[in-house]
């Protein structure tokens, strides 16, 4: 149904709006000062410590007059705000209701005839005696909170107010609350205690029975609207029992992976059973519901492709990735537009399969995402693949089931022929400070030979890690927190500010027993300043995974603290927390060197890759490259370990054709792909061409292993960040045509020719400098296809001869490089060819063009030039034949696309089969066309068909439903292509076209509503 605009008119709509918000309001302190004016503490917002380490606020105060008109009611002149000396500054004042004028601000702090320090509004009018108006005042207060007066003056009536320092917090804890809410509803003391089944999915379980509907919220992953996929971890011993148990008609656990050895059972399980696993404490250790992994947000070319110069490596050293497989793990791969995204990518050539001419190879899918749509990033990394490496063979697998089935499908890649593997999944629950089972799983498929290249994170340096050291003991808790200040000082608040969004943040630790068998309890919660404590999620951990996860939305800037509480277990326990959704910003007690690298991204034989955004690189004019703020940062100690990660960094923001989002920040009509997400994969191709390269010019059976491509890649990387390795780039930007020079010789590029213009080629003998790159010791000038004698190299860049009188019109200067001593001789080569006078160009500029879903494909059209030394003309004006001038004009222009192909961006390119087409292998056989291709180069620019969506109007006919009876027979009018008020928007669609269009909406709509019964309390029931 994406291919209309829809209108839809129901008969009835029942709407249920559930909501738990506070109103801004009820959190202001209001204080009357009779005479009908009345002052309130609208807002106290946190904004940060100076750099003495004094909080800093932002309070706002609200003056307010109802327009009494008893005789004691009187005009505002003055208003009076205390505060200590040096404390205040920035004062607004702002009109809100009235019309209120205002004389000036006096900053004090003396203040004549008012008995408090502090400053003063003067000559206010407008406000009073029988007029009403509101207006506020705004100031920033540093040093922490205080006891403030406020005094008015009304003619001759005084008024003062007094709010103490606790009134100010209360309005500061109330904003945290209003605008800091749960995912889900927590346990009311943030720990939830006797439950093998813990808090996330016991509030899952509370939510579906009173609501009949569940929701993700990044944090569990619903199947079919009843289930939930969970993981269930067994007593020892009672592994094989606990599985036949679970998968019984009692339990209903489907869709199992198994995992003995970390006794870890995973599956699709019914939400209102859930309670059932609560009763098995002799076979159930814990519980938990798998949180969904959070991935790295042809006619579309990657910007990538550039920035790491593979383009070039791909002319130089004629590689393309052939017979090399890539296997992709990611979200999902063709789940969005009813799976036919994939196919369109097809045709437009951004990824191989049948009718893809450079690689007719259809991706391997083992197996795409199984439990609804997702964002399919899987399937913009494989682009960017195809791009790299056109002609690799490419697989995809899911990686978003679970952890365990995320190692399976590394497994099943590496069984299925893959050389190179690369995914962009973190799955929360891995093990921060060890290996766990992705990272296993990684190491184990390199053992084998698979080059694996993970995307580092998109999570900047938003962490937290120390060893945790005692404090005091919360009220309500029953161990100690956290000292954030460390010994000899005293601080259990670690301050943070956060705005609108989502959050996820994961807590872990390591206290020697491994991540599923800790013996220490740590919970985080968040908490006001005065210790109120917000909501936490936590569990008993004791025999169980040492992780936390604290999820929370935020409507609005807000401040607050993360409080960590040792509950049981020994001290110190080194601990770790990450932000993996949400934009946080740490007031105090940060690092911003603490490592976000987490996961199998740190495992030992990954290689990890950065991101810096591909603009920021040489090729685009930004030496030394820059890498990408949100890039996760490495230095995480694994068993005792510095792994050194990333290990290199790649381009990303570069274009596909799936849409994840992100903003369109070049402002072309292709969507941006950002994140390591995208860097990962440029690495993967580039690894590919290596591979191809070793293949092609070493003896046969000759290959790279995992750590030459490594070593390959840093040696060859250029510097970012500090010289030599840093935890922000690894080694630096990948160089894919310098990783090719390591192996072997590429054919030169060259780009100029130098003489003495004076001279005239092929009367006169002529000294010739040839510039280019990619030249060797050994390069040599050729002439018209033949050597030129006495040619030399004078640098890596420029090689010189001499060129004797010629006949020939267009003969070709080109450059020749010999193999490199150590391939068997089939490196090097010819380069591209110039000329000393070079031939016009027929440019044919393809329009741009649109047409709605449906329509018949509009004819296409083009401007034709000439483009020579002398400038531009006209086919007419640069003196071609009306024979010639006709055989251009009438060169076929095409597209992939018919009348109901998808709506989205098509392009438009001249005919394959036209030997006129620089890329058609079609020999020419008429003269004309071997005289224009003689004469003229031909440049083509293709142009973009945009397929946009037809207007649709869908009215249900009525029908009578008894109560109880099941829905059936209902039918529609499909209103389209209609417009009678302007007739002119109607587009024309042939019959043919038309009957299909209405037998699919028929087919896809009116279908929607099998097997449902009908209800007094009706829902929405057409999508």
């Amino acid at each position: 149904m994406r291919h209309f605009k829809i209108i839809i008119l129901l008969l009835f709509v029942y709407f249920i709006i559930s909501q738990h918000l506070r109103a801004q309001s009820e959190c202001s302190d209001v204080i009357s000062h009779g005479a009908g004016f009345t002052t309130s503490i609208e807002s106290v917002t946190y904004d940060s410590l100076n750099q003495f380490g004094d909080a800093v606020h932002t309070i706002v105060i609200r003056v307010e007059n109802d327009g009494c008109t008893d005789p004691e009611c009187k005009a505002l002149n003055q208003y009076s705000v205390e505060a200590m000396a040096g404390t205040y500054s920035d004062i607004t004042h702002a009109s809100i209701a009235g019309d209120i004028t205002y004389g000036g601000i006096n900053m004090g702090p003396g203040l004549g005839g008012v008995p408090f320090d502090g400053f003063r509004i003067s000559n206010i009018n407008g406000i009073g005696n029988g007029e009403a108006g509101v207006f506020t005042i705004t100031y920033t207060l540093t040093g922490g909170l205080q006891r403030q007066k406020m005094q008015i003056k009304a003619s001759n009536y005084e008024s003062i107010v007094e709010f103490q320092l606790e009134d100010f917090q209360n309005v500061l804890n109330c904003y945290a609350i209003s605008n800091i809410l749960p995912y889900y509803a927590p346990p009311d003391s943030g720990k939830i205690q006797n439950s093998l089944i813990g808090a996330e999915l016991t509030s899952l379980y509370e939510t579906y029975l009173n609501t009949d509907s569940a929701s993700s919220n990044d944090i569990f992953q619903i199947v079919n609207q009843s289930n939930v996929v969970i993981e269930v971890f067994a007593v020892d011993g009672k592994f094989d029992e606990l599985l036949a148990l679970l998968q019984s008609g009692s339990y209903g656990l489907t869709d199992v992976t198994a995992h003995p050895v970390e006794l870890r059972i995973t599956g699709v399980y019914p939400i209102l059973n859930l309670l059932l696993i609560n009763d098995l404490p002799l076979l159930v250790n814990y519980a938990r519901p798998v949180y969904p992994g959070a991935p790295q947000s042809g006619i579309v070319n990657t910007q990538g492709d550039t920035a790491m110069l593979s383009f070039v490596a791909r002319n130089g050293f004629d590689v393309s990735g052939e017979n090399i497989k890539i296997g992709v793990m990611s979200d999902s791969y063709n789940t969005k537009s009813n799976g036919t995204a994939a196919n369109d990518d097809v045709l437009r050539e951004d990824l191989p399969g049948t009718g893809n001419l450079t690689n007719s190879i259809p991706v391997d899918v083992l197996l795409d995402y199984p439990y609804g749509v997702a964002s399919d990033e899987g399937r913009a990394m494989l682009q960017i693949i195809h791009d790299v490496a056109p002609k690799a063979e490419l697989a995809f697998r899911t990686g978003l089931i679970s952890p365990v089935d995320f190692a399976n499908g590394i497994h099943e890649l590496q069984q299925a022929g893959c050389d190179i593997i690369v995914d962009d999944i973190t799955y929360i629950s891995e093990p921060f400070l060890r290996d766990g089972v992705v990272a296993q799983a990684v190491n184990d498929v390199v053992d084998l030979g698979v080059v694996y290249f993970t995307a580092a994170g998109n999570f900047g340096n938003k962490s937290f890690e120390s060893p945790f050291v005692a404090g005091s003991v919360p009220q309500g808790l029953n161990g100690p927190a956290h000292n954030f200040a460390g010994p000899g000082n005293e601080d259990i608040y670690q301050s943070i500010t956060v705005t609108e969004g989502t959050y996820t943040i994961v807590l872990q630790w390591d206290d020697g027993l491994g991540n599923e068998l800790t013996g220490t309890d740590l919970d985080i919660y968040l908490a006001n300043d005065d210790g109120s404590r917000l909501f936490g999620f936590n569990r008993e951990n004791i025999g169980g995974s040492a992780i936390e996860v604290l999820p929370f939305k935020v409507l609005d800037t807000a401040h607050t603290n993360i409080v960590i509480v040792n509950n049981a277990g020994p001290d110190p326990v080194n601990m770790k927390y990450v932000v993996f959704r949400g934009e946080i910003t740490f007031n105090e007690y940060f690092d911003a060197s603490v490592s976000t690298i987490v996961g199998q991204a740190n495992a030992e034989k990954a290689i990890t890759v950065a991101a810096v955004l591909y603009s920021n690189t040489p090729a685009y004019g930004v030496y030394p490259p820059t890498v990408a703020s949100f890039s996760s940062v490495g230095g995480t100690i694994i068993d005792g370990s510095d792994r050194n990660k990333p290990d290199i960094t790649a381009p990303n923001g570069v274009n596909t054709t799936v849409d994840l989002g992100g903003p369109n920040f070049d402002n072309d009509p292709f969507p941006n792909f950002f994140g390591t997400s995208a860097s990962a994969p440029h690495v993967a191709g580039v690894a590919a061409l290596l591979l191809q390269a070793k293949a092609k010019f070493y003896d046969p059976g000759e290959t790279l292993s995992p750590v030459e491509i490594k070593d390959i890649l840093q040696a060859t990387a250029v510097d970012m960040e500090s010289p030599g390795f840093d935890p922000l780039t690894g080694a630096g930007l990948v160089n894919a045509t310098d990783a090719l020079l390591t192996l072997a010789s590429p054919s030169p590029l060259i780009t100029d020719i130098v003489y003495d213009t004076t001279l005239n080629p092929g009367e006169d003998t002529i000294s010739l400098t040839v510039i280019g790159q990619y030249l060797t010791g050994g390069s040599q000038i050729y002439f018209n296809g033949l050597l030129l004698e006495g040619s030399s190299t004078e640098s890596v860049d420029m090689v010189t001869g001499t060129i004797p009188p010629f006949d020939e019109r267009y003969p070709a200067i080109q450059v020749y490089n010999p193999p490199n001593t150590q391939t068997n001789g089939t490196d090097g080569g010819m380069s591209n060819s110039l000329y000393f006078s070079t031939k016009p160009t027929i440019v044919v500029n393809i329009a741009d063009t649109s047409k709605k879903y449906a329509e018949v494909l509009p004819d296409f059209d083009a401007s034709y030039s000439v483009e020579s030394v002398n400038g531009t003309y006209s086919l007419n004006d640069f003196g071609l034949s009306e024979l010639e001038i006709a055989r251009v004009l009438s060169i076929s222009l095409i597209t992939v696309a018919n009348d109901t192909s998808n709506v989205g961006l098509w392009e438009i390119k001249p005919s394959m089969e036209d030997p006129l087409n620089p890329l058609s292998n079609t020999l020419p056989t008429d003269p004309i066309d071997t005289n224009l291709l003689y004469n003229f180069n031909f440049d083509f620019i293709n142009g973009l068909l945009s397929i946009d969506k037809l207007d649709l109007t869908i009215i249900p006919k009525d029908t009578t439903i008894i109560y109880g009876d099941t829905l059936y027979g209902f039918d529609y009018y499909y209103i389209y292509n209609n417009d009678t008020i302007d007739p002119a928007n109607n587009v024309l669609i042939s019959e043919p076209v038309n009957q299909a269009v209405l037998n699919a909406l028929r087919q896809s709509h009116a279908t929607a509503l099998v097997n449902a019964v009908a209800t007094v309390r009706a829902t929405a029931l057409v999508n």
